[in-house]
């Protein structure tokens, strides 16, 4: 099955940290969550 790979990067205030989510999006489906990674 064909998908594409899209990163996903989220921040506040530097303070805040970052957080990171990889997905999976497929062409006819909903996406799909592959990993996620959090950083205070």
């Amino acid at each position: 099955m064909d998908y594409t790979l899209a990163v996903g990067l989220i921040s506040g205030m530097s303070i805040d940290g970052i957080d990171a989510a990889l997905l999976r999006v497929y062409p006819d489906q909903p996406f799909e969550l592959v990993a996620l990674f959090s950083r205070p």
